[in-house]
């Protein structure tokens, strides 16, 4: 999660569909699995680098965040396991870069546009051990690291058959995946205006090939990991993700005459490292594009559900930079820790949709205030959404602003005025912080905000693994 605190200075699948091999899927639950490229990022993708893989393995041995069992399983044993869950079937939809018009159906006889897998049993061999981060292309390319451990982890826990459609296409932007009736052409008309993101995909051309043949099929709910073509941006995307999400579910209702929950729920994954090159917060403007998209993700509130989009779940990767020297695939953007994701999307599922008594989500800050007298501390007061209480892992995250008494009407706080800040003091749902070197220079200069994430990409690799 992220905030920022400014402060004055006073179920199934489409029934009887056996022309598509869906027999034994039919009335599983059915989540579909979209985005861009770290969405598309296959169970084969860590192979590349077994020394990076024994690095994650090592780190995460013990960490309850880690995966569902505690522990990171390296990919290759996490690729030979998938023959022990019969119950969960795969399909790759795979990319449809260029389909200038919405698909009703996909070709079944191999001609024009086609699935990449249809559907299949997990195994070996439908879950995939190539490197892919593109979408699947052929099914050799393989299934979604996320989709597959968010998956399974349902599976496991709600006992229950389930589907999985792997729809992503690496290098697109949210406009990819929107309806052409939804996106219009960015003017002043249409709901969303302003520029169209250009991208590696084309506008409107992914919903077009990809979502707009499935929407005659019965789904349980979305898994959305997207916003790294549309960096920097936060009102505009928030704008047009909500019309996305709105407008997907209504098809979806629609084309399946009920049968799919006209407000299904829709997880979403916070982007990782973006910059991805250097630790900490580097250039202000990198950090400030990477902030500005993690809080266009989820309507500015920072987490999610909130009241805009209250059937919403949510997954943070800010934290999960590959480690030092990792042999990145297509650029470091590409995180390997995919089982961390699709276990924070799993518990929050779990909770949020199944109605499970876990902890779903990280503290939600209810209050920011400064001290009465000198201003020169903050007390963050935290909602703790079941969880027994905050657990400091560091010291790392948080940074204040700093301006003159009599400069109340500044705002905001220039990048030069952030510095970092020290935890002073906690308690079970409370958090003090300070100016890690006390206030700068001149008379009257007191604390005038407090943030906490923005850095592009925190790491226990670093030593800038975030506080709470």
């Amino acid at each position: 999660f992220f905030f920022f605190f400014f402060f004055q200075a006073e179920d199934g699948i489409r029934d009887a569909q056996e022309s598509r091999g869906l027999g034994d899927v039919y009335k599983r639950q059915v989540w579909v699995c979209s985005g861009q490229s770290n969405m598309a990022f296959s169970m084969g993708v860590p192979l590349v680098d077994p020394a990076a893989e024994a690095t994650l393995q090592r780190a995460y041995q013990h960490d309850p965040g880690a995966s569902m069992s505690g522990q990171y399983v390296n990919a290759s044993s996490a690729i030979a396991a998938a023959g022990n869950y019969p119950n969960v079937r795969l399909m790759v939809v795979g990319n449809k870069h260029d389909c200038p018009q919405p698909l009703e159906d996909w070709s079944a006889n191999g001609t024009g546009l086609s699935v990449a897998q249809p559907w299949a049993r997990a195994s070996t061999s439908t879950v995939g051990s190539s490197p892919d981060v593109m979408g699947g292309a052929a099914a050799a390319d393989g299934m979604s690291a996320t989709c597959w451990f968010f998956g399974l982890e349902l599976h496991v826990s709600q006992q229950v058959p389930i589907g999985l459609i792997h729809s992503s296409y690496g290098g697109s932007a949210v406009e990819d995946w929107m309806s052409a009736e939804v996106l219009g052409d960015g003017g002043s008309a249409t709901a969303c205006p302003g520029a169209v993101t250009s991208s590696m995909g084309l506008p409107t051309q992914q919903y077009n090939g990809q979502i707009r043949p499935l929407l005659n099929t019965t789904i349980k709910g979305v898994v959305w990991y997207q916003g790294e073509s549309n960096a920097g941006q936060d009102a505009l995307y928030s704008c047009r993700f909500g019309q996305m999400m709105a407008d997907w579910r209504a098809r979806w209702h629609a084309g399946t005459g009920g049968g799919t929950d006209s407000n299904f729920p829709f997880g979403l994954v916070q982007i990782g490292p973006h910059q991805a090159s250097t630790p900490g917060r580097g250039s202000d403007s990198g950090s400030n594009a990477t902030f500005a998209i993690r809080m266009g993700q989820t309507d500015d509130f920072g987490y999610a559900p909130n009241s805009a989009w209250p059937r919403t779940f949510m997954a943070t990767a800010f934290d999960l930079a590959n480690p030092v020297g990792t042999k990145c695939f297509a650029g470091c953007v590409h995180i390997f820790n995919k089982q961390a994701v699709g276990h924070r999307l799993a518990v929050a599922a779990r909770r949020s949709v199944y109605a499970e008594d876990v902890v779903g989500a990280g503290p939600v800050v209810l209050s920011a205030l400064p001290s009465n007298d000198t201003h020169q501390t903050v007390t963050i007061r935290y909602e703790l959404g079941g969880s027994k209480g905050i657990q400091l892992r560091g010291g790392y995250g948080f940074e204040v602003c700093y301006l003159p008494l009599n400069a109340s009407q500044s705002w905001p706080c220039p990048d030069s005025s952030w510095v970092n800040a020290t935890i002073i003091g906690s308690s079970a749902d409370t958090v003090v912080v300070t100016s890690q070197h006390g206030p700068p220079p001149g008379s009257g200069n007191i604390i005038a905000g407090v943030r906490y994430g923005f850095d592009d990409m925190p790491s226990i690799f670093y030593g800038t693994g975030p506080a709470v």
